[in-house]
């Protein structure tokens, strides 16, 4: 295996001195992928042909273009053109370039080429992502306990072509859809409204470990894809010992559909998931043919038939004889919510309606910690845009941006080992690494 040591430099290189922070994390990266069975293949297919960039080189640009916040190849280019050091390390000889009378940097074409022959590959960097995942997952315990899924969009870097007249030079897009999302929130009156949101491109759906906010599992799709399909099937992919492991796995009610919520059950696994309001007006339901009532977002009230007061209540909006109840925690062995008010004691069964009743109650204070932890989806995804340059990509077509995407992956999970091998257990950061100093 090739050495990785940087190269020697000189007080007059100027610009390696400012990038020796980001060489050195390029190195700890590259120490914990297993690119050679796919380099290999890339090697294998090319045969006799011209060989002026080496497959291994193009692959570590590509790493590079993540660390160096560089999505955009000329961008890369240019920081390939002003430091040495990092052109070394890419295997790149600047004597070797000038004897075969061709440039130390790869134009454009040679990346573009690059990525279609990887994109061909899409399934060993599958393999190769599952490898570094089963690594994260047997070194770092906390991987994969509580995890949470959502979707971000990523929006075509082309405009909308029809696919009858794709264009000559591949600056359409053809695999692009549009999407359409309606946020709703509630006004300061009280009232709901919707923010309507649309978006041309594709949908990155991932599941992410809350504690770690590492990426389990991801996919790639048109925008217009159905998110609670999308969710079900990555959830079926995830391996047994994954679903063994995790506790909990929180949602928002547009992935809450009922075939997840059972296939999420079934494996023993408490889902964290907001509800959609299937009623106007929330109103209040009884509970079989006792005194207790509940809503459509699940929270239990007691009728107390010896309250006179039918006046209605500010705090919660019904009548003053119902009394909010007390949750007083989950019967395993029932499956069922048991709640306290007046001395009078309900169970309140999952099986009734799984769609409202869960095995967190959603009327308490842990449903509310456990959800806000889906946050964590969402820094991921702001990593994605600001660490790893998404926000500002020029990329087309479906198979590279699940090309880009996967590589993003892998590259998370290469830092995150890198932060174990150094003891530290910041492994989300893309920057904070015990590096030497020059000085």
């Amino acid at each position: 295996m090739r050495d990785y040591s940087i190269s020697q430099l000189t007080i007059f290189d100027y610009l390696g001195n400012e990038y020796i922070g980001d060489l050195q994390r390029l190195v700890l990266c590259l120490e914990q992928i297993e690119f050679q069975p796919l380099v290999q293949s890339l090697d294998s297919d090319r045969g006799n042909g011209r060989d002026d960039y080496p497959n291994q080189t193009m692959f570590f640009i590509l790493v590079s273009m993540f660390l160096f916040q560089r999505l955009q190849f000329e961008q890369m280019r240019r920081t390939l053109s002003g430091n040495p050091a990092l052109r070394s390390l890419a295997g790149i000889s600047d004597a070797e370039c000038i004897a075969l009378r061709i440039q130390p940097v790869p134009g454009e074409d040679a990346f573009t080429h690059f990525l279609d022959r990887l994109g061909e590959k899409h399934e060993m960097l599958i393999a190769m992502f599952n490898g570094i995942r089963e690594r994260v997952f047997n070194e770092i315990g906390s991987y994969c306990i509580d995890c949470a899924g959502d979707g971000k969009s990523l929006d075509s870097f082309a405009p909308n072509v029809h696919p009858s007249h794709p264009a000559k030079d591949r600056r359409g897009e053809a695999d692009a859809t549009y999407s359409l999302k309606i946020h709703t929130y509630t006004s300061e009156s009280g009232v709901r409204k919707g923010k309507k949101e649309t978006h041309y491109g594709f949908r990155k759906h991932t599941i992410v470990d809350c504690r770690t906010e590492l990426p389990v599992i991801s996919e790639v799709y048109p925008a217009n894809i159905d998110e609670r399909g999308v969710m079900e099937s990555l959830f079926d992919k995830l391996p047994v010992r994954y679903k063994e492991r995790m506790v909990h796995l929180s949602l928002d009610r547009g992935h809450g559909s009922t075939a997840l919520l059972q296939k999420v059950r079934m494996a023993g696994i408490i889902p964290i998931v907001d509800k959609r309001m299937m009623k106007k007006k929330d109103e209040l339901i009884r509970y079989r043919e006792t005194d207790f009532y509940y809503n459509d977002r699940g929270e239990a009230c007691y009728l107390d038939a010896d309250c006179g007061n039918n006046s209605i209540s500010p705090d919660t909006g019904y009548p003053a004889n119902f009394i909010r109840t007390t949750y007083k925690g989950y019967d395993k062995q029932r499956a069922c919510l048991r709640y306290h008010c007046k001395g009078r004691q309900v169970r309140i069964y999952i099986c009734d309606n799984p769609r409202i009743f869960n095995e967190v109650a959603r009327d308490s204070k842990k449903f509310k910690r456990e959800y806000n932890k889906r946050t964590s989806v969402e820094r991921f995804h702001s990593r994605l845009d600001q660490g790893f340059g998404f926000e500002s990509h020029t990329i087309r077509r479906l198979t590279k941006m699940r090309t880009m995407s996967l590589v993003g992956d892998i590259i998370m999970l290469a830092l995150a080992l890198a932060h174990k091998k150094q003891g530290s257990k910041k492994y989300a950061s893309l920057f904070d690494f015990d590096l030497p100093s020059l000085f």
